[in-house]
């Protein structure tokens, strides 16, 4: 990734991030008499940082209870020196580029020491669409879950479920390990415009390499939401099971009957959970957008969904800002249950 953001005192370049001007004030006073500027060194590995107290007690909460002038102290944490000394640049208000595959370890180092503001920097760069692309913001994402710092991953897998179905029509998805598409398939803030694009996207992930994927069937199935689909698509899938590979129908011929079952109760007024909504869209230049408005839905085959696929290839860059976020759906298979399908 050879993108770079602009990550600020004051949040990302362009946004407005309120900061304390009297809290400022009093920084730039305590600077200007500490004539000695860098009196402190900080430690990781084998490099020595040579740092000022003011400036770290004043935006880490990790110094501010015991770091004083001349001490060194030696960092235990998981840190590289490049990624500290970056940390520091950003508080002596230098205002640094930081290249997008700083950003996760830039982000950890913010929570670790306590330094929120460029946390909260951090994380408003990393939604600014200038500066990160769909496939960028995913690499990012799954660096975090490698890195395996608790809570960083989910910090970032809105923006990345936001951009799913770029996601899925990159050559990155395909080349996913398994947790990492379960996780995607099972976010509440994942962006589609019906269950049925993540029931395909699972598909086209399995049968990328299905010989060596089909272990992970009953897996991913269990992220697909199947009672938030309509009934009659329930019923072409069960119809249809044909179409799929073997060891795939037979899973979700188990899901599919689950479905009916929880379908028929709801409908005959049984007081039933009902299935989490997604993060419902519309696209304008999707092939069935039209048919899917006001909750009117067509039977989507999968090759609609390749086809409507091939068109996000060749516009990801007007994606977001195309797009339209629909309003929370409470109560999606009361509404949409037996409805007709629309004829194309």
């Amino acid at each position: 990734m050879d993108s770079k953001s602009k990550v600020t005192n004051d949040g990302p370049e362009g946004s407005d991030v309120p900061c304390s001007q009297k809290s400022k004030s009093l920084l730039v006073e305590k600077l200007g008499k500490n004539l000695l500027g860098d009196n402190v060194q900080i430690i990781i590995g084998e490099t020595i940082l040579r740092c000022n107290q003011t400036v770290l007690v004043a935006y880490c909460e990790f110094f501010a209870k015991t770091l004083m002038i001349g001490d060194s102290v030696r960092l235990s944490m998981s840190m590289a020196p490049s990624t500290f000394e970056l940390a520091y640049t950003w508080m002596i208000n230098k205002n640094p580029l930081c290249p997008s595959d700083e950003i996760v370890p830039l982000l950890v180092a913010g929570l670790i020491l306590g330094c929120s503001r460029l946390s909260k920097g951090i994380l408003e760069a990393f939604n600014d669409l200038h500066s990160f692309s769909a496939k960028e913001a995913y690499w990012c994402y799954r660096e975090a879950m490698e890195i395996n710092v608790a809570g960083v991953a989910q910090l970032l897998l809105p923006r990345v479920s936001q951009s799913f179905l770029i996601l899925v029509a990159s050559s990155v998805f395909r080349k996913l390990d398994a947790k990492h598409v379960y996780e995607l398939l099972s976010s509440n803030h994942l962006a589609v415009q019906s269950e049925i694009e993540v029931f395909y996207a699972a598909i086209i992930w399995l049968y990328d390499d299905y010989p060596n994927r089909k272990k992970h069937i009953k897996y991913l199935l269990r992220a697909i939401r199947f009672n938030l689909l309509p009934c009659y698509l329930v019923l072409h899938w069960g119809e249809n099971l044909e179409e799929l590979n073997y060891e795939l129908a037979q899973e979700v011929r188990v899901c599919l009957t689950k479905t009916m079952l929880f379908q028929i109760e709801v409908y005959a007024g049984a007081d039933r959970d009902l299935p989490l909504p997604r993060i419902w869209i519309t696209d304008p230049i999707c092939p069935y957008h039209k048919d899917m408005e006001l909750d009117e839905y067509i039977r989507i085959s999968l090759k609609d969904f390749l086809c409507y696929l091939k068109l996000l290839q060749t516009s990801e860059s007007t994606f977001l800002s195309r797009i339209q976020i629909l309003p929370p759906k409470k109560s999606p298979v009361k509404k949409i249950l037996f409805k007709k399908p629309s004829k194309k």
